[in-house]
């Protein structure tokens, strides 16, 4: 099978900007009842702080996002001069930027107070649809590194093209950008798929609510067997659907 080109990480997609401000507000304030973890990406994109958004204040046109339990990271993330905030829900990216931020109070706690953006991007891939994978029992991703060394990595999303793992604490020395890796396989008591090729695309830092500053790793699908695309397709529909499904319940 001819390999694909990489439109897991690419830029092909349908960029709309959103202006509206009642669109935006509403956007905002879908992020806050979904419970929908932000990626605060700063210092140059070098960085990241994983937030959410606590409320939207239509008001005072001022948005309340999470305060995070590092706080280092807290005071470089409120020192940065630009600030890009990121966001999955619903099979779409909501991207939008900021230049000021500030460490105010929410609701008789600390938070962070940023102001209501102008517009904003809801960025629909028109491919490769991607999912969270859970938590508490992961899906397992098992690379052999070296021909004594394999490293298990737990997922943390999946679509047709690519996966995200979390890397340890302690860096490989083999898990670098541009590496491939043969006979890889994915573990999961819903999901068993062997002989994956695997390239990893990008590494990056991200510092969790809990302050803990962690690597991740995205890796491409290379030469993938025909017959797996489809378990892999049918495994994705079936998180979403249980994540719809978790949503209308609460």
């Amino acid at each position: 099978m001819k390999t694909a080109r990489n439109r897991y990480l690419s830029d092909d997609n349908e960029d709309f900007t959103v202006s509206s401000r009642e669109s935006i507000i509403h956007l905002l304030r879908g992020l806050s009842h979904g419970n929908v973890t932000l990626s605060g990406i700063f210092n140059s994109g070098k960085d990241v702080l994983l937030t959410a958004v606590l409320s939207v204040d239509s008001d005072e046109d001022v948005v309340y996002l999470d305060i995070n339990a590092n706080e280092e990271r807290n005071r470089e993330f409120l020192r940065s001069s630009r600030i890009v905030f990121v966001a999955q829900v619903d099979g779409a990216k909501i991207q939008w930027s900021t230049l000021s931020i500030e460490d105010g109070g929410f609701e008789g706690g600390r938070a962070f107070r940023v102001p209501l953006p102008e517009t904003l991007q809801r960025i629909q891939r028109r491919t490769a649809f991607r999912v969270n994978t859970p938590i508490t029992n992961p899906v397992m991703c098992h690379i052999p590194v070296a021909p004594d060394r394999e490293l298990a990595l737990p997922l943390v999303d999946i679509c047709v093209e690519g996966i995200g793992v979390i890397l340890p604490d302690a860096a490989d020395p083999a898990m670098v950008k541009n590496a491939r890796f043969e006979h890889c396989s994915l573990v999961h008591e819903e999901l068993r798929i062997n002989e994956l090729t695997l390239s990893v695309q990008n590494i990056w830092e991200v510092t969790l609510k809990n302050g803990h500053v962690s690597q991740r790793a995205g890796l491409e699908f290379i030469d993938m067997r025909q017959q797996d695309e489809p378990i892999i397709q049918r495994f994705v529909f079936k998180l979403e659907r249980l994540r719809i499904s978790t949503l209308k319940g609460h």
